[in-house]
């Protein structure tokens, strides 16, 4: 919590008074962009418990295959962008995907030695923030429009339920079993982005966004809880202190025009890879199936997710820049008669 707080503390300092330091005249400097797509799993996501000593009712250790059917999910983001200056920018983004009750889990035990299957109990939910900071080394280059270094906070939200297991073979189960999920973390990041010069013809085509995050410190926490039927409930309940996530994302610009003097809009295509994995070490611990029994359990959790979709951008000047003005035209010029002195007789 010591190093959250430190983290949080610096980036409020960041917003604080870099914008000093960098004065400047930003241009459209408020950017709202609303992404839609869908999100699917590159590789089926991993969660895994491995007890350390001993067993729980004969079970050393759990794998969770939670998109075994290859389900794509919904995504929507929002991200709210605002340049302090024309270099200087902060900005705070958020997205959620989500899946119903077609979603599957699958679940091995002891490296497949027993099994069985559940389906989705209600939707299952992603969540993320980001806070971000970000300054322009580079501005207005030729073919580079502007390349930045990013740092800022990340946080992560996952909850999922399912019910009815099935298919069992190896392990005591009943169709009124149960297995509940929740895991947030928090993460700093930091990298580049990069915006080129695309091609553009009238309102079709236009600018290339690409960025890169990345975090090797990850902290957070997890709480797991699957039922038996009658005979026995586990639970591993715990701190996440260790990880790592990378972010890739790109941005094509498809079409792009003027909607009033200080209010621009784009529609772009757009992608995002995120990989995430989490380690800890929680505590487990079993009621009935021959406990209770406690013990430390190391968990991992693995992730990696793509999304494609079109984002929709709306670029307002509201910050003051000051307009171009046409200056009025220059007087004409005043041509005084001339007197002839009158000549005396």
């Amino acid at each position: 919590m010591k190093k959250l707080f430190v983290a949080i503390v610096a980036l409020l300092c960041l917003s604080l008074f870099l914008p000093a330091a960098f004065a400047g005249d930003p241009e459209a400097c408020f950017q709202p962009t609303l992404r839609v797509g869908v999100a699917f799993d590159i590789q089926p996501p991993l969660y895994s418990f491995v007890r350390n000593t001993g067993t729980f009712g004969g079970i050393t250790s759990t794998d969770l295959n939670t998109n075994a059917d290859g389900t794509v999910r919904p995504y929507l983001a929002l991200s709210l962008p605002f340049a302090v200056t024309d270099r200087f920018k902060v900005a705070l983004e958020g997205d959620w995907s989500f899946t119903g009750s077609e979603r599957r889990l699958d679940e091995q035990f002891n490296g497949g030695v027993a099994a069985r299957e559940f389906d989705s109990d209600g939707t299952s939910h992603w969540v993320s923030a980001d806070f971000l900071v970000s300054y322009a080394l580079v501005k207005d280059a030729p073919v580079i429009k502007d390349l930045s270094v990013v740092a800022g906070l990340r946080w992560d939200y996952q909850t999922m339920s399912f019910a009815d297991a099935h298919d069992a073979f190896g392990v005591l189960s009943s169709p009124a079993n149960t297995l509940d999920f929740r895991m947030q973390s928090l993460a700093p990041v930091a990298g580049l982005a990069c915006t080129f010069t695309g091609l553009k013809r009238g309102i079709w085509g236009g600018d290339i966004h690409l960025s890169v995050l990345a975090g090797p410190v990850v902290w957070g926490r997890e709480d797991y809880r699957e039922t038996f039927g009658n005979a026995g409930v586990i639970t591993y309940r715990g701190d996440i202190d260790r990880g790592y996530l990378v972010r890739a994302f790109g941005d094509l610009t498809l079409l792009s025009g003027k909607i009033s003097p200080r209010l621009d809009g784009t529609v772009s295509f757009f992608a995002q890879f995120t990989k995430t994995n989490v380690k800890g070490e929680v505590d487990g611990t079993l009621l009935g199936l021959g406990g209770p029994s406690f013990s430390p359990v190391d968990f991992e959790a693995d992730n990696t997710v793509m999304v494609l979709g079109l984002s929709a951008t709306l670029l307002f000047d509201i910050c003051g820049r000051p307009q171009p003005v046409t200056p009025p035209p220059a007087p004409a010029p005043v041509i005084e008669p001339k007197l002839e002195p009158m000549s005396q007789k």
